[in-house]
């Protein structure tokens, strides 16, 4: 039945605030978006799904010009949350054809931008951004992907890619203009990153599988490369003070 258990939840206080909710067919829809403050904008789209639950939350009168776009299209228990607090931030959740999938993402600062991907099957994504200019870009497909980040400080940038099936990545980034890029298109591959300081490189390919790569960068303009094509390896770098470079390939 078109439309069955439907519900939304709207809230809105202040000046010019806009929301907008579509709910199609499918079971146990629900929509809650509060939003106080100004000029805030929030935007949710839930059909052909069962299950699916998208929650917004955007407070305080600093968090004017904010955005907030969720997409449930021909989605299984699908659940996303959004928390962001602050000025000019951003957030896109798209979860397309996909079942079993979620993703749970919060922003405080100005002018951070968060994009999610979820299609296929079994996705998780968290994500949380404290700071300024911070941009985290994930691109989930294949099947039962995990990933995990934080964000603290001003323009840290993360461009992640899973596109294998049973794949882990996690991280963090504490500093100034850090930057990671991670690309796990094999299977059973588990990553991670940390990273404190200012203007690190990190970028880890993963494209086999039952992978295990490690990076730690403490410092200043530390580089890191790991590349991983064969299967059963095992890569750590770990880098302290100042402009120091470690490239590892493993086939």
């Amino acid at each position: 039945m078109a439309n069955e258990t439907g519900h939304a939840d709207m809230r809105q206080f202040g000046d010019d605030n806009f929301s907008q909710i579509y709910q199609g067919d499918g079971l146990d829809n629900s929509a809650t978006v509060l939003q106080e403050g100004l000029l805030n904008s929030a935007e949710v789209w839930q059909e052909l799904q069962s299950g699916s639950v998208a929650s917004v939350q955007q407070s305080g009168a600093g968090g004017a010009l904010n955005e907030v776009i969720v997409d449930q299209f021909v989605a299984n228990n699908s659940v996303v949350n959004i928390i962001q607090s602050g000025s000019g931030n951003a957030i896109s959740a798209l979860q397309d054809t996909a079942e079993g999938v979620s993703a749970e993402l919060s922003q405080s600062g100005n002018g951070n931008l968060q994009m999610v991907t979820q299609t296929d099957f079994g996705h998780v994504v968290r994500l949380s951004s404290e700071g300024d200019g911070n941009q985290m870009e994930v691109n989930q497909s294949a099947n039962f992907n995990e990933l995990s980040f934080a964000q603290g400080g001003i323009d840290n940038l993360l461009t992640a890619n899973q596109s294998g099936d049973n794949n882990f990545a996690s991280g963090s980034s504490f500093g100034v203009a850090n930057e990671v890029d991670l690309d796990q298109s094999g299977a059973n591959n588990l990553l991670s990153v940390s990273q404190s300081g200012d203007g690190n490189l990190a970028s880890i390919v993963q494209t086999d599988g039952i992978n295990l790569a490690h990076v730690l960068q403490a410092g200043s303009a530390n580089i890191a490369s790991v590349n991983q094509s064969g299967a059963g390896m095992n890569a750590n770098i770990e880098q302290f003070g100042t402009g120091n470079s470690a490239t590892v390939l493993q086939q």
